[in-house]
């Protein structure tokens, strides 16, 4: 093109232009003759009914995929509740076999005779908050758990 400017100036560089602008694309020019004979537009109200098809197929697949990915996350998370509630229920059970130890110790001390009673007092107090938080904390665990988890 840029030769055509150079050489003959702009008036044969424009001619160029316009002459491959009136042939068209010839993709373009196909449609255009089908267009005028009428059986384009039989053929097109079939593609669009195939296509109309298609994407609702596709997009009931997109839906179906996104849903199963949905389940596929929420199962995870139902996965890692159940793993973590096995957990907590260990470490309650430890706990409360340390507070029995703890008990345990108060008592010989308490046995010993040689305890004061402020001692007793606080060994006491210190035993029941520590049951108290205990049995507070397993209460939570029954009320957030899913039902099929407490069992």
């Amino acid at each position: 093109m840029l030769r055509r400017l150079r050489q003959g100036g702009r008036r044969k560089y424009a001619v160029a232009l316009t002459s491959r602008w009136k042939q068209g694309n010839p993709e373009k020019k196909r449609k255009r003759e089908r267009k005028d004979s009428g059986a384009d537009e039989v053929e097109d109200e079939a593609n669009r009914s195939t296509r109309s098809e298609f994407y609702r197929k596709a997009s009931r697949i997109g839906l179906a995929i996104h849903e199963a990915s949905q389940k596929i996350a929420r199962l995870a998370k139902s996965i890692e509740i159940q793993q973590l509630t096995v957990l907590i229920k260990d470490d309650v059970t430890a706990i409360n076999t340390a507070l029995q130890d703890l008990q345990a110790i108060q008592n010989l001390e308490m046995s010993d005779g040689r305890h004061l009673e402020d001692r007793a007092v606080h060994y006491t107090a210190v035993c029941d908050d520590l049951k108290g938080r205990l049995m507070g904390t397993t209460k939570q665990l029954q009320m957030s758990s899913p039902q099929e988890l407490k069992t």
